[in-house]
């Protein structure tokens, strides 16, 4: 783990969460940060679903010889794939009823959403494990030294996840710890994730990362809930498209430029 890269994507990280913390202070622009901050999860979600289908059909790849009869294989092969895809749909859809769900539960017993900022720091952080850990098997040798293409998707990759965690201040002004404390080690996070990833190997990460990808793509998908809320779609919960699609962007760039 390089330790310029994880302080640069830490420095990145708690940039992009201050920066929306002040937009939030000025209440005009509250309604553009969490706009935004729902198109970074969004842009996120968008990368590591995939991440999910592909670990998962490679430990589907690994268990199918071993089934039996040949019949099982024929059939695990042919629509596995599919079954894989349904289910991670599944998972994002069913996620959000349940949050939403969860949402009302609380508004109707008047209950504090002290929950909302470990929340989006377990997300993000769980994220920036997965990230790494799906990413170990293809990511570039240690000693292979970053070009600037890759260093400025690294910073705007970092500072759409600290515009991520400011999605938290949507719902509560405090928690700015533990949310400032997940921004910092981002990179440090994911550099554990690769880590780990290498130390097992390909097989092994992938199966690894089944659960913890699974683990992230349910919590991104919880905490863009808790922004967007039952509410969505009235007046005085209405997304603004333009910030919505520019934190979107951005994160969708930031993972291109890293490739």
């Amino acid at each position: 783990m390089n330790p310029i890269v994880i302080l640069i994507a830490g420095i990145a990280g708690l940039a992009g969460l201050v920066a929306a913390r002040l937009g939030h202070e000025r209440m005009a622009y509250g309604p553009i940060c969490n706009a935004i901050a729902v198109g970074a999860l969004v842009g996120l979600l968008f990368g590591v679903v995939p991440l999910l289908t592909g670990s998962a059909t490679v430990l589907l790849t690994q268990i199918t010889p071993a089934l039996q009869p040949t019949e099982a294989r024929s059939l695990a092969a042919s629509i596995g794939p599919l079954v894989i895809q349904n289910l991670a749909a599944a998972l994002v859809i069913g996620v959000y009823i349940g949050a939403l769900r969860a949402q009302r539960g609380r508004a109707r017993s008047d209950a504090p959403q002290r929950h909302t900022p470990p929340l989006f720091a377990l997300a993000l952080g769980v994220y920036g494990v997965a990230d790494g850990i799906a990413g170990a098997a293809s990511s570039l040798p240690l000693t292979t030294p970053l070009i600037s293409g890759q260093i400025g998707g690294l910073v705007l990759a970092h500072v759409c996840r600290g515009l991520a965690l400011s999605g938290a201040f949507a719902t509560r002004t405090d928690g700015l710890g533990w949310l400032a404390s997940v921004a910092l080690l981002g990179g440090l996070l994911n550099g554990l994730g690769a880590e780990l990833g290498r130390q097992l190997g390909f097989g092994q990460a992938n199966t690894l990362g089944v659960p913890v990808l699974a683990g992230a793509v349910g919590l991104l998908v919880a905490s863009i809930a808790t922004i967007l809320g039952p509410g969505l779609g009235s007046n005085a919960r209405r997304l603004p498209v333009p910030a919505f699609v520019a934190g979107l962007v951005l994160t969708l760039v930031a993972a291109r430029l890293q490739a």
